[in-house]
């Protein structure tokens, strides 16, 4: 049985307010127990991103795609 949306939001609204007390242990724990990709996917289309904590502790960039085009050129660059 997956977890609904309304459930992340709700997690999320706990991590704001772990993020005010700036624990990041417990933070960490609680996004990894949940599952980051989609406590990410919902912040994100949400617009929670920053003020739940999740840009500050560094989890912005789960859930994007690479960009493949500069990161051939870079590896490119890179064997030169």
């Amino acid at each position: 049985m997956g977890m609904s949306d309304d459930f992340y939001r709700g997690v999320i609204v706990a991590l704001e307010i772990i993020t005010v007390h700036d624990d990041q242990i417990i933070f960490d724990e609680i996004a990894q127990l949940v599952g980051v990709e989609r406590l990410v996917r919902v912040a994100r289309r949400d617009g929670e991103m920053r003020r739940s904590g999740l840009t500050k502790y560094g989890y912005s960039h789960y859930g994007q795609r690479p960009n493949t085009a500069s990161s051939g050129r870079k590896k490119r660059a890179a064997q030169a």
